[in-house]
């Protein structure tokens, strides 16, 4: 079982460029009890930390501003979700990115542009997976151009998955609550700020 993809956000490096700096923030909440002897403890509650995103657009041109504009609207602002792509290829260690369902057998990973080097780890719960006998590696072949991993047995319902690898970082998000702003100076929106908010990944 494969699963459908999500809508792309414009390639901030391809599609409508942003500028320098590219800032994100991690968000990794916990429920914190405190008792009266002085002691605390604490529950983290999702299972890796999540991002949220800002992006600075300067200078688009009008068809720029008005491409952008057609994808939030479709987005219907803040209301659905989409993938985004982090710009620079890094290593990621541990990215938890969907729970199985108990029937995967093809699954987006949360990378595109993989390097090809044994730095790959595919892990499902506390089980390493062994490439190529468990699982094999395709790489641009998602639907949103990411990579995918074929599977030769799912999970057990429940299990999350975690891959750690080399290439560009792909979360699940949706537009901030807030109205995006646009600037306009002759006919040229020179100046917008847009942020993302990171959600919980899920096999897509």
């Amino acid at each position: 079982m494969s699963y459908p993809s999500l809508p792309i956000y414009p390639d901030i490096i391809t599609g409508i460029p942003g500028v320098i700096p590219f800032d994100y923030t991690a968000a990794q909440p916990i429920l914190k009890t405190d008792f009266a002897s002085g002691k605390e403890v604490r529950r983290q509650i999702w299972s890796s930390p999540r991002r949220n995103v800002t992006i600075y657009y300067k200078r688009l041109t009008e068809g720029q501003a008005l491409s952008f504009w057609e994808f939030y609207r479709s987005m219907n602002g803040p209301f659905t979700s989409f993938s985004f792509f982090f710009p620079k290829q890094r290593t990621y260690y541990d990215e938890a990115f969907g729970t199985s369902t108990g029937s995967e057998t093809v699954i987006n990973l949360p990378c595109k542009g993989l390097q090809d080097s044994e730095s790959f780890k595919l892990r499902r719960g506390n089980v390493s997976l062994t490439s190529p006998y468990e699982y094999v590696l395709s790489f641009g072949t998602g639907p949103d151009g990411g990579d995918q991993a074929f599977l030769s047995n799912s999970g057990s319902k429940g299990q999350v998955y975690f891959f750690s690898f080399t290439g560009r970082l792909r979360i699940k998000a949706r537009f901030d609550d807030k109205s995006v702003g646009f600037s306009e100076e002759k006919g040229i929106a020179s100046d917008m700020t847009v942020k993302l908010i990171g959600l919980q990944s899920e096999l897509t």
